[in-house]
């Protein structure tokens, strides 16, 4: 699959899950939401469409500046952009920005991390290095973007235990999935058939 193919379809996926999440609460107030990308870029059009009315979605190439952030999104993070980001350093307007929103104290959520295209082809080695970073990251406000109130909720956890299907029903999931070759531990499946949970692979 190509970058911007792919790129189009994160994006898309980011949208609709945010748009959801709004729908689900009537009561909410209007959230605005940064995209780390531009409006103009092909694989953001197909999105203008999908925008809910009651959530304001902007991209970097907007004015945004003076605006009150609620959430900030970057749909994929890079093999670049994750090695720098974990030194404390960026390049590129959506690293620079990216960097500069957690030295601000915010939290910026990733949709996907570029290395999972790897996951089943990379050396473990390298694979253990990412994960480091990715937890290096987690502690500076770069997390994995899990928006609450969904009826699925995914897990890329190749170990699922109770507290996993305990955080999915703490989120409001009906439906964990999770990788086709995941361990399901026998807790984590009384917990998931007692809270009526479905867990499934794929």
């Amino acid at each position: 699959m190509e970058l911007e193919a792919l790129i189009q379809k994160l994006t898309r996926e980011v949208i609709q899950q945010l748009n959801s999440e709004t729908a689900t609460r009537t009561d909410a107030p209007k959230e605005t939401v940064l995209i780390f990308g531009k409006r103009d870029d092909t694989y953001t059009e197909p999105l203008l469409s999908l925008i809910n009315s009651t959530a304001r979605i902007l991209f970097l190439d907007e004015e945004w500046r003076d605006k009150a952030i609620d959430r900030h999104v970057l749909p994929l993070l890079t093999l670049g952009q994750m090695g720098e980001l974990s030194q404390g350093m960026a390049r590129g307007r959506i690293g620079g920005e990216v960097l500069t929103t957690v030295l601000s104290g915010k939290t910026v959520e990733v949709v996907r991390y570029g290395y999972t295209y790897y996951q089943d082809t990379a050396p473990e080695a390298l694979l253990r290095l990412y994960e480091a970073q990715k937890e290096t990251l987690k502690g500076f406000g770069i997390k994995e973007f899990e928006p609450m109130g969904q009826d699925l909720l995914r897990s890329r956890k190749r170990l699922i235990t109770e507290t996993e299907v305990q955080k999915a029903r703490d989120k409001g999931a009906v439906t964990l999935q999770v990788p086709a070759d995941a361990w399901i531990t026998p807790l984590a499946a009384e917990f998931a058939r007692d809270n009526s949970i479905e867990i499934l692979k794929k």
